[in-house]
């Protein structure tokens, strides 16, 4: 009997597949070791410059998986609109996050440390991007709702305000030519003389219907008989006292009229008052047509500092629209430009789903930064996510020092976005301003303050500089120039800076207002180097209007009073004709009765 057959032994490992396997998260965990940090650092910096529109550079990456920490050295952030400057530098990043959220393609940061941030420093290149063009193809038919306005390039601030530029020349003035057709007095004299004509007439009217002169010839008839009447003529003293009823009736409704055609001569005189407005209205049309460089105040302020004060709230108004679209408001369904194909690339739409994790979200940071090279400051970023309404909060900023108030605001957890920031900063040191023909202001150490709101599309923002230590500079490679020549001999002797900049109306239509003290200051000098040529001009034109009013005016000025002359005489004669025939009457009553009262 033969023994029956071993099994065959199973190994536990098998070797043949456990070694390429093995070899395989030997190169992973070796690649990501000595090249990670590197990998890293390259999508961030991919990602980085696509998301802001300009170069984002990074030095160096550590990531640490099994501390969960992430930390970046030396990133700097270059401007999207100014070149060869940085928007943002900082020395350090250092971030905790969690590592499940990770398999989901979701990256939560628990604790964020930012130091050393600076703003606004210089670079050697010129760190803009070629942004693409911009995606035109409509939403997905799912609910997504249209794009906002904010998403296109509504931060292009500059070429929707036609800010008017500063001519300073010194040459003759112009003057237009008068058209007599865009004058208001004409039109004002005709319209007072017909209602000069319609008073006559309703005057003359009413003066006929009260039928005085009846009952002043019946009362005088009456006392005439009354001379022979005795006293004990009961009948003709009972006619005597109706008669005098019937005239003290006709006195009232004489005084009522009386009055009537005095409040509306009034009224033809207040018309002739607005003759002169009109005439005033004219001259100021006529004064309007001497053309000089910019006197009006408010253009001065936009032609020297429109261009600036835009560039602010280009910024503010760039870095919404950032938000805006890398943090959609409420849970719409987002589209992106899909990764590059050879053909139909197509759209990436992301359906959010309620009591989901947002794809990013930076809870809490602690940021410290400098607004100049001797001043530290620190501030709080909460909430930082590209979905609010998962996140159930806000974003918000928050820092606070002696000379520094911030704070910032972006509510997208509803269909209307609100984002609102405001800054205050005290005894700092303020960027130079640009000027036209080559002239510069430094601000020195002052304050200055910037407020922003977009609601929905509703935009107020407000710019304000304030300095008691200017100096001035002039760009030697701009050349000289009369109008930069006046600008410098108007504003190098200013020694204060108080400059206000508001803005208002819709990010696709705005409206820039700006007021500063050097305003009304150059509209002075202005004037002052014109004054002879405008007064001339100013007088010429005012004879021509003259010329033109005054013949219009005057018959309608004598024509007001000779319908008032005439009303008030008529109805001076009839009051006194009323007033005659009672005096006879009374007396002739008083002789029958010897001035006793009858019942």
């Amino acid at each position: 009997m033969t023994a029956p057959a071993r099994p065959p032994k199973v190994a536990l490992v098998r070797w043949k597949a456990a070694l390429p396997l093995g070899l395989g998260l030997l190169v992973l965990v070796l690649g990501w070791i000595f090249c990670g940090g590197w990998l890293v650092k390259r999508i961030l910096e991919a990602a980085g410059t696509a998301a802001v529109g300009a170069k984002v550079e990074i030095a160096t990456v550590d990531v640490s998986l099994a501390q969960s920490r992430l930390t970046i050295r030396g990133l700097t952030v270059a401007s999207a609109k100014e070149a060869f400057k940085n928007t943002l530098q900082a020395d350090e990043l250092d971030a905790d996050f969690e590592t499940l959220p990770l398999f989901r393609k979701k990256f939560i940061v628990d604790r964020l440390a930012a130091t050393g941030l600076r703003f606004g420093t210089p670079r050697t290149t010129d760190g803009r991007v070629k942004q693409p063009a911009a995606d035109t193809t409509p939403p997905a038919p799912t609910g997504a709702g249209k794009p906002s306005a904010t998403g296109t390039a509504v931060e292009d601030i500059v070429d929707r305000l036609n800010l008017p530029g500063l001519d300073l020349s010194q040459g003759k003035i112009e003057v237009g030519a008068l058209d007599p057709s865009k004058l208001g007095t004409a039109a004002a004299a005709r319209a007072l003389e017909a209602r000069a004509d319609s008073s006559s007439r309703a005057w003359t009217a009413a003066l006929n219907d009260l039928r005085t002169g009846p009952t002043v010839d019946s009362a005088l008839a009456l006392a005439n008989r009354l001379k022979g009447a005795k006293p004990t003529d009961l009948s003709a003293l009972n006619d005597a006292r109706r008669m005098l009823t019937l005239l003290s009736s006709a006195k009232d409704k004489v005084d009522a009229l009386g009055r009537s055609i005095a409040a509306g001569a009034a009224d033809l005189q207040h018309g002739v008052a607005g003759l002169d407005s009109a005439k005033a209205r004219d001259l100021a049309t006529a004064r309007s047509l001497v053309h000089l460089p910019a006197l009006d105040p408010a253009q001065i302020g936009a032609a020297l500092f429109g261009s600036t004060a835009a560039g602010r709230f280009e910024t503010a108004l760039h870095w919404v629209r950032l938000a805006r679209r890398y943090t959609p408001p409420g849970l719409l369904p987002h589209a992106s430009p899909a990764p590059k194909r050879v053909r139909r690339a197509g759209l990436t739409v992301r359906f959010p789903r309620e009591h989901d994790l947002p794809a990013f979200w930076l809870k809490d940071a602690a940021v410290s930064f400098t607004l100049d090279s001797a001043k530290r400051y620190d501030g709080r970023l909460r909430n930082l996510t590209t979905s609010q309404t998962l996140a159930g909060q806000p974003t918000t900023f928050t820092a606070q020092a002696p000379a520094v108030q911030m704070g910032a605001l972006l509510d997208h957890r509803r269909p209307t976005a609100l984002d609102t920031a405001s800054g205050t900063l005290s005894s700092v040191r303020l960027p130079d301003l640009g000027l036209p023909a080559g002239v510069r202001v430094v601000p020195g150490t002052g304050s200055m303050a910037l407020r922003f709101a977009l609601e929905g599309e509703n935009l107020r923002a407000a710019w304000e500089i304030h300095s008691s230590r200017v100096t001035w500079a002039r760009d030697s490679t701009a050349g000289r120039s009369p109008a930069g020549d006046l600008l410098w001999q108007v504003l190098s002797g200013v020694s204060a800076l108080d400059l206000t900049a508001q803005l208002s109306g819709t990010a696709s239509s705005p409206a820039l207002a700006i007021h500063s003290n050097l305003d009304q200051a150059l509209s002075d000098r202005i004037r002052s180097l014109l004054g002879d040529q405008v007064k001339t001009a100013e007088q010429k034109l005012t004879a021509e209007v003259n010329a033109y009013a005054d013949p219009l005016i005057a018959p309608v000025k004598a024509r007001i009073t000779a319908v008032s002359d005439a009303a008030q005489q008529q109805l001076g004669l009839s009051q006194g004709k009323i007033g005659d025939a009672q005096k006879q009457l009374q007396q002739r009553l008083r002789s029958l009765t010897g001035g006793l009262k009858l019942p």
